[in-house]
């Protein structure tokens, strides 16, 4: 059986060497998930120190594709879902995807049904909108009404505060 690193989890115990490391796989290209999808690809994934985790995949039920945010418990969200903010939007996708140690997610994610193309991509928190792409930024340094133009990535603290990587449009 072939396993990458994005498919398994190595856990190892303080003083252990290499041979003592208990590899289970999370998620494997061909597993039937939620809906009869079957995985295609391994896109992500983040892990804490309870073993909780997210694994973002592609899917496929035979002529759709689709990507989806898997858990231990199953189905986060996958696209096409209906978010509630902004009102109207959908899921196409996600980019960064990241876990504290209480099993709450945050990540960067590709919207439709937005009303434009400078506005299709926003900052979640267990799917609550915090920013999206085109919201001006208000962190010292910048100048006041400069919007974001996009996100790279986010990092997420076990006290809710999130790192992030955005590009500005600063004049």
């Amino acid at each position: 059986m072939k396993i990458s690193p994005l498919m398994a989890l190595a856990v190892m115990t303080s003083g252990a060497t290499a041979s003592d490391w208990d590899i289970t796989p999370l998620v494997l290209e061909g597993d039937i998930v939620t809906g009869g999808n079957t995985v295609t690809a391994i896109n992500n994934m983040a892990i804490n120190n309870s073993l909780d985790w997210r694994v973002e995949v592609n899917t496929t039920d035979g002529s759709n594709s689709k990507t989806m945010l898997l858990s231990p418990l199953g189905t986060v969200a996958e696209a096409g879902q209906v978010l509630t903010a902004p009102v109207g939007a959908t899921l196409r996708s996600f980019d960064a995807v990241t876990l504290d140690s209480n099993s709450n997610w945050a990540g960067n994610l590709f919207l439709d049904n937005t009303t434009g193309s400078s506005d299709d991509s926003g900052v979640y928190y267990n799917l609550n909108l915090l920013m999206q792409e085109g919201d001006f930024s208000t962190a010292p340094g910048l100048t006041v009404g400069t919007p974001f133009r996009g996100f790279f990535e986010t990092k997420l603290a076990d006290n809710g505060d999130i790192l992030l990587l955005a590009s500005v449009d600063d004049s």
